[in-house]
């Protein structure tokens, strides 16, 4: 076997543990509130004064609905929940509405919460507090802060 042969069979015995290493970029741990679920909670990294993208998804197993009013970060001046719809400018929202028995999914390039000015750096590795204000209750969450996917 010569050396090439052999680097690449190593390299492909690393493949599962680089693979789980991808699989936990966000926080895997769910985080449950009576009927509510925030999970695959993560956020970018960012500059002092500049932004950090937040990431997640909310599950409501509740037969009512609720509304997510925001979030408070002591990292940032601001946490604003932001959209985008098709070829449109991103808007800001006040609040959104979380439909009862559903899910909603801040991981996409549609919806997400925009952290900043941030009051200094965030890097890849760290974790921070945040909280989610709902109409009825909140649920305070550690962020671990890792790099943006795309």
């Amino acid at each position: 076997m010569n050396a090439c042969h052999s680097a690449l069979l190593k390299f492909l015995s690393l493949l599962p543990i680089l693979s789980m290493t991808s699989a936990v970029n966000a926080d895997q741990t769910p985080y449950r509130h009576g009927q509510l679920t925030i999970e695959n909670v993560s956020a970018t990294p960012g500059k002092a004064e500049g932004r950090s993208i937040l990431r997640f998804r909310i599950i409501n197993e509740s037969k009512t609905r609720t509304r997510l009013l925001g979030v408070e970060a002591l990292i940032a001046a601001e946490a604003r929940i932001m959209g985008k719809m098709k070829n449109r400018k991103p808007v800001i929202y006040n609040s959104i509405r979380v439909r009862e028995e559903s899910d909603l999914d801040f991981s996409t390039h549609h919806l997400w919460i925009e952290l900043g000015p941030l009051l200094s750096a965030v890097k890849a590795g760290e974790k921070f507090p945040i909280e989610f204000i709902f109409i009825d209750n909140r649920i305070r969450i550690d962020v671990h802060v890792h790099l943006n996917k795309g």
